[in-house]
């Protein structure tokens, strides 16, 4: 039983081993990409024209037959012909940085944006008034912020959870929740709850054209 029992530890030292090397990669990588983001939007030089705003991309996954090398996040060559990459598309400048937990937070902007792009992620470069500029990279499994060039990483965990409220200022963490909220209600609602998703969609598009009507 001895032998037994010293077989297991060492298989489990090895999974364990195993197991932090890829989270380790993994982590070094989504810090690589989201670093390569902030780069691009950095070089279009769509910040430097406002005092204060946020570029605002969603992220989609698109097959290698779609293949745009300036949308692109991941490798530049295809491993597998029926992979897929994430595409990451320019949808909306807000003019004020301090709009970003009011688009976020508005339901049916969120639920019309997730039934035009089925997005599964967010990619927000904001640069306040103080010229500091602070990215925000939303996905299903993880989450990230970019503050002065530092990107913090953290996965939906309650420990996490306590870590980036510490880490980050009130106002970053304000804007990290409510883009947390704005991408994952949608996508989550239509994935169990189709049927719900269609009517509010459906609801939400009404009501823009009696407002457009009205105006």
């Amino acid at each position: 039983m001895s032998e037994d029992n010293d077989i297991l530890k060492e298989l489990e030292s090895i999974v364990n081993g195993a197991h932090e090397q890829i989270h380790s990669e993994w982590r070094d990588h989504s810090r690589q990409m989201l670093n390569s983001m902030n780069s691009h939007v950095d070089a279009i030089g769509e910040l430097d024209s406002h005092e204060s705003c946020a570029v605002v991309g969603v992220i989609s996954h698109v097959g290698y037959d779609r293949y745009d090398a300036e949308r692109i996040v991941g490798p530049n060559k295809p491993d597998d012909a029926d992979a897929q990459l994430a595409s990451v598309n320019h949808i909306i400048t807000l003019e004020q940085a301090s709009d970003v937990p009011l688009f976020f937070g508005d339901q049916g902007v969120m639920i019309i944006a997730q039934d035009i792009h089925n997005h599964v992620g967010f990619f927000v470069r904001v640069k306040h008034k103080s010229g500091r500029k602070v990215s925000y990279l939303v996905l299903p499994n993880w989450f990230a912020v970019s503050v002065n060039d530092t990107v913090h990483l953290w996965e939906y965990t309650e420990e996490d959870h306590a870590d980036c409220k510490r880490t980050l200022t009130p106002t970053q963490f304000e804007y990290l929740s409510a883009i947390v909220i704005g991408m994952n209600g949608p996508r989550i609602m239509r994935k169990e709850m189709p049927a719900v998703f269609d009517a509010m969609v459906q609801e939400f598009r009404k009501r823009h054209e009696e407002h457009d009507d009205d105006n």
